[in-house]
């Protein structure tokens, strides 16, 4: 404390004065709530919502509220709050950092701030720093606010979409810092409102403030998805960096050197700086990787790569450490947090040092992350309206708290004094020396039923002194990463007497230690620090561990000049007064200077640190800016707000640009390039092309024109649309995905800007300004490529019917047609039995087929639609045909029996009974057939379905051979000329032909023959409707049941077409082909070399190699297909019969020799033989 504070006061003393009457007035209330019964106790609640309604504010019915509050946590929970308590609730309620010390109950004075501004139905969320605390938190203290009639919630990791909707929905809602700050990406990642989980950001109160807040401010919190990057680089540079040596500077760098860029003799490959956590190769490393890669420059640009990899991999093995900055479990690296010890799922180093470290490691290498979304702690929290934190250690940070979050600190006295005596540190001169102190001094305090808790900073060190501890039979508990699942109970139970534990600096925050009687009486709990750390704020976390609600307790940290803090700053200077004064390695050295000049250099640190998230903020605020922009645009449109008056205004704005972009105002019209505005405009407004009009005289004229047009085809395509509801919806549903994708492509360009902004220094300019410039002239250019990107999109949109109507139909026509014909089957086969006519049987017969077919399809359709799995990929739709091949064969089989039947009646003629029933049943059956054949007809037509209107064809053919039938009947009934006899044969042959004709439809896909020349030419000729594909070939055609026929086919694009506008082109002949052919297809596209000059010059070089060979060949149909590393020449060569070379020599000779003269040219050759 300074004199100025000493003679004036602290900012704390000052601020706890004007909240004293505050807490004084809550405590007038407590005679009078204890006198209320739990029903009027409870009935507060709607009072205060009720005078909040009226116009009272929050801090006007603040007493009554927190003496309510007060008042239920003593007969829910039997615990009452404590003055300071009050008085913290009261800072924090103010959106400000209430400093309790360890102990003081943070957790229940949380209940106060929380019930005050739940009041306000805009909910409030209580942030923890693991899923257990928040978890038994909301458990605990949730109580309390149910009990006074508010909705508790908690989301933990594992909480699905509809149990963190429920939570966020709730009053009050626990939550881990992570899990909320993630959910807030999700949201704004979300295309649908009903997709979304949080409610505005309004009040929010952090628990271990400082943790969260300064500790993990800039951490970035990431939602990624998988790049294409392959992971064999990291594995090849790790076996360099195994290989390579570490070196040092032979003698001290200094500072001047630095500056004037002297050299200075270096041996090894690669130098360590371990204070600015920096590895930098040697001339001799360079040669190593330059000969590793066999590469001639390792500094040439082209290698940008190489050199990434390889500093991240000496990184890995050179400045992270298991166990200490992370771990493996599960063949998995784990990130450790380097404050509290504890495992942080989920999260990855970013730029590629998490692959590298797994290579290291040689667990599984996954492929780098392309960023979806990505925000940091510091920049979340600031968008809540109103913040408050707790902690016991914040004075020391409250600096950075002012100046970044605009929060103050108000320390908060303790509930009783403090009884702990903190000691000076201890110091010596080894490590060795320093941990055999500790183990003495855990076995002395052990003896004597003392309880210790030994703080350390890595994982190594709490092994190593629980091996020594165990050497010496002392039991204990050891808490660090590898035992986080224990944490909560191992630190709990550190209070008890004779009780050892060995635990991380700040795991087990949020859990009280609480001693038992002997251990009071036998000192307290002893807190001893294995090392310093670089911050005081943790050093202070670690001994508020002891000395809890007046208890007793004492604390001392350890440290020895081989420690890191101590090693970068301190050593050397120290190191020399050890040795001059002949101090041992078991010597300890202890005076009130060395503390103080160990805690300047934290000081130092503490400052650097917060100058460097300072200076970051100034980065991040530019891209803070632009998502503020972007995610109120998001939540605009999943609002449900009408996008049409936005989508105009695109169309206006693009068709605007293109015009600015390709018209000049000092010429005239007739002289304007109308092929660069077509080129520009076409591909997204597919308008008619534009051309001269002498009534267009300026460019003005011209825009208006051009808008006009592409307004009214918009408006055409929104009339398509039956309800105007849904084109509101694709378009909202498109501009969405639209801002998505270009927003991701934006925060990988910003990240590589910023990666490289430090360059503008050496050109004497500020490098943040011209982020900032850059950044925002990026941000311009993303919003006009989410304009042009929209606009192609909508104006590409097609009406589709949907394919579940026509399934609907289908099934309702082929139950019609069961009944139908099983109707008709039944009565014709009465009338055949009554007049012995084989040709009403077979008529009959054909009548059940016919019934068995729609039978067996609609059975197949239930099969065919289960869905796919591993041993049915393709799911099941050739049960269909199987089962339609069985009924063709069932019916050729009672075909050929009539027909024989009916054969031997031709032969051996017998009279038929007349009777006028059967007369009537084959009317009657003419008259349905043709009712059904005009049914199908008009539901084919209505969802043009082609099985449909081959239904009602199939009809219109039963209605011919039944009409013969019904002559042969006649005649022969009348003329006395037996004709039934031919009659049947004739149906007999219309019922085999029909039953061999379904037997090929159904065997031929189960054979895989090939599709029909006619399927093809119509295929080829739906993609090549679009004039920007000049090309198709490598079609393959798999049948997997009935409306499941797979196409693949490469369609060929010009290799210099805008990749954006190819998509679109084969996205849109897709679409044409599934809705008129009924199939699934996959186009590959395949960007094909169109320049004359360029193709010419391959042929060249083709050519000269196929004469080097012989003159005998020659070469036809060449084309190029170009690929992003790879062009692929593509012809036939003709090859004379009984040539003395085989075609695989032939062809191999061919490739070698193009492979020499361009390396990334390859061949794909088809060998043609010719007669002469």
């Amino acid at each position: 404390m300074g004199l100025a504070q000493k003679l004036f006061g602290t900012h704390s003393e000052h601020e706890l004065k004007r909240i004293y009457p505050i807490a004084d007035k809550i405590e007038g209330y407590r005679e009078s709530y204890s006198k209320l019964s739990d029903e009027e106790l409870k009935g507060k609640t709607k009072e205060f919502k009720d005078r909040l309604a009226k116009g009272e504010t929050l801090d006007d019915i603040l007493p009554e509220a927190f003496a309510t509050v007060r008042e239920a946590g003593r007969r829910v929970l039997g615990m009452e709050h404590y003055r300071v308590q009050l008085i913290g609730g009261i800072i924090l309620h103010q959106g400000r950092i209430a400093e309790m010390k360890t102990g003081e109950g943070k957790t229940l004075v949380c209940t106060l701030p929380a019930y005050l501004n739940a009041l306000t139905e805009e909910g409030v969320i209580v942030v923890t720093v693991n899923d257990y605390l928040a978890k038994r938190d909301a458990e605990q203290m949730g109580m309390i606010h149910e009990f006074l009639g508010l909705k508790v919630g908690v989301v933990l990791h594992d909480s699905t979409r509809e149990e963190r909707q429920a939570a966020y929905g709730s009053d009050i809602t626990y939550v881990t810092n992570n899990e909320l700050g993630f959910d807030y990406l999700r949201d704004n990642m979300a295309i649908y409102k009903s997709e979304l989980v949080l409610r505005n950001l309004k009040y929010c109160i952090i628990d271990e403030v400082d943790s969260v807040l300064i500790d993990e401010a800039r951490t970035p919190l990431i939602i990624s998805g998988q790049s294409g990057k392959s992971t064999k680089l990291y594995e090849l540079c790790d076996i360099l960096a195994r290989q390579l040596q570490r070196g040092e500077y032979k003698g001290e760098r200094t500072k001047m050197q630095a500056i004037m860029n002297e050299e200075v003799e270096e041996d090894g490959d690669f130098i360590v700086n371990e204070k600015d956590k920096v590895v930098n190769l040697t001339e001799q490393g360079i040669h190593k990787v330059e000969q590793f890669f066999h590469i001639d420059n390792y500094a040439d640009p082209e290698n940008l790569e190489i050199q990434h990899n390889v500093t991240l991999a000496l990184r890995a093995h050179n400045l992270m450490f298991r166990d200490k900055d992370y771990v493996v479990k599960d063949d998995e690296v784990l990130i450790v947090d380097e404050f509290t010890g504890r495992i942080m799922p989920g999260r990855r180093y970013s730029d590629g040092l998490h692959q590298a470290i797994e290579a290291k490691e040689h667990v599984k290498v996954k492929r780098e992350s392309k960023t979806l979304a990505t925000i940091t702690f510091q920049n979340f929290f600031n968008k809540f309206e109103k913040k408050a934190g707790m902690t016991g250690t914040a004075l020391t940070e409250e600096k950075e708290f002012r100046g970044i979050y605009n929060m103050d600190v108000v320390e908060v006295p303790t509930n009783k004094p403090i009884a702990r005596i903190d000691h000076n540190d201890a110091v010596f001169k080894t490590m060795k020396g320093k941990f055999n102190a500790v183990v003495e001094e855990v076995v002395a305090a052990h003896e004597k039923g003392q309880p210790v808790l030994v703080g350390t900073i890595t994982i190594d060190t709490s092994e190593l002194l629980s091996e020594m501890l165990r050497k010496r039979g002392i039991p204990h508990n050891v808490l660090n990463a590898k035992y986080h699942e224990l944490e909560a109970q191992i630190v709990a139970d550190a209070g008890k007497h004779g009780a050892v534990t060995i635990a991380t600096n700040m795991a087990g925050r949020g859990t009280d230690i609480k001693l038992d009687e002997e251990a009071r009486a036998a000192g307290g709990l002893k807190i001893i620090g294995t090392e310093r750390h670089e911050s005081r704020r943790i050093d202070n976390q670690l001994r508020g561990r002891a000395g809890r609600q007046g208890d007793p307790g004492e604390s001392r940290f350890y440290i020895s000049l081989e420690d890191n803090l101590m090693r970068l700053f301190a050593q050397e200077t120290l190191m020399n007064t050890f040795n001059r004064l002949g101090v041992g390695e078991n010597d300890q050295i202890e005076h009130k200077l060395l503390s103080n000049a160990i805690e300047t250099a934290q000081k130092k640190i503490e400052t650097n640190n917060y100058g460097i998230r300072l200076h970051l903020l100034e980065y991040d605020q530019v891209m803070n800016e632009q998502r503020e922009i972007m995610y109120a645009e998001r939540k605009r449109v999943l609002n449900g707000e009408s996008m049409r008056n936005s989508i105009m205004k695109m169309i206006t704005d693009f068709v605007e640009g293109v015009v600015n972009r390709s018209v000049s105002e000092d010429k005239s019209a007739d002289e304007w390039n109308y092929d660069e505005i077509n080129e520009l405009l076409l591909p997204t407004i597919p308008i008619a092309p534009v051309a001269y009009d002498e009534n267009i005289k300026n460019k003005n004229e011209l825009i208006h024109a051009l808008k006009e047009k592409a307004v009214k085809f918009y408006e055409d395509k929104e009339a398509l649309f039956p309800e105007p509801e849904t084109i509101r919806e694709i378009e909202r549903v498109v501009l969405l995905k639209v801002i998505d994708r270009k927003w991701m492509d934006h925060i990988d360009d910003m990240d590589q800007l910023k990666q490289g902004i430090g360059l503008q220094a050496y050109g004497q300019k500020d490098p943040v300004v011209q982020y900032k410039m850059m950044g925002y002239d990026m941000f311009d250019e993303m919003t006009r490529a989410i304009t042009e990107d929209t606009v192609r999109l909508l104006m590409h949109i097609q009406v589709e019917e949907k394919v579940e109507r026509e399934q609907e139909y289908g099934i309702f026509a082929g139950i019609v047609g069961i009944i139908c014909n099983i109707v008709l089957f039944l009565t014709k086969l009465t009338a055949g039995f009554l007049t012995s006519s084989l040709s009403i049987m077979a008529d009959a017969i054909n009548n059940l087929s016919d019934a068995g077919s729609s039978i067996v399809t609609l059975a197949g359709f239930k099969l065919a639609s289960k869905p796919a799995d591993s041993e049915h990929p393709y799911g099941h739709g050739r049960i269909e045909y199987i089962s339609g091949f069985i009924v063709s064969m069932l019916i050729i089989v009672m075909g050929v029996e009539l027909l024989r039947s009916s054969v031997e009646k031709i032969f051996n003629p017998q009279p038929l009974e007349f009777s006028f029933i059967s007369i009537i049943i084959l009317i009657f059956s003419i008259l349905l057939k043709m009712w059904m054949a005009k049914f199908n007809k008009r539901l084919g037509d209505k969802v043009d379905s082609a099985a449909m209107k081959a239904t009602a064809t199939d009809s219109l053919s039963d209605c011919i051979s039944t009409t013969v039938v019904l002559l042969g009947v006649l005649i022969t009934q009348f003329s006395n000329v037996d004709i039934d006899g031919y009659a049947g044969a004739f149906v007999a042959l219309f019922v085999i032909i029909a039953g061999f004709k379904a037997a090929k439809e159904t065997l031929s896909p189960l054979l895989g023959q090939p599709p029909s020349k006619e399927f093809v030419k119509e295929l080829e000729r739906l993609i090549l409707e679009d004039e920007h594909i000049i090309g198709v070939h490598d079609l393959i055609v798999h049948n997997y049941g009935p409306g499941r026929v797979f196409v693949s086919v490469h369609a060929e694009v010009p290799a210099d077409m805008d990749i954006l506008v190819a998509h679109d082109c084969v996205d849109m002949a897709e679409r044409r082909i599934e809705k008129r052919m009924g199939c699934f297809i996959s186009i590959h596209m395949d960007p094909v070399i169109t320049d004359d000059e360029v193709i010419n010059e391959q042929k060249a070089v083709v050519q000269e190699i196929i004469d080097d060979i012989s003159p005998d060949i020659s070469m036809h149909d060449f084309r190029t297909i170009k690929g992003p590393h790879i062009t692929n020449l593509i012809f036939d060569v003709l090859v004379p019969f009984g040539f003395d070379m085989k075609d695989d020599e032939i062809v191999s000779r061919i490739k070698d020799a193009l492979r020499d003269k361009h390396e990334n040219w390859r061949a794909v050759i088809q060998v043609d033989k010719k007669m002469f």
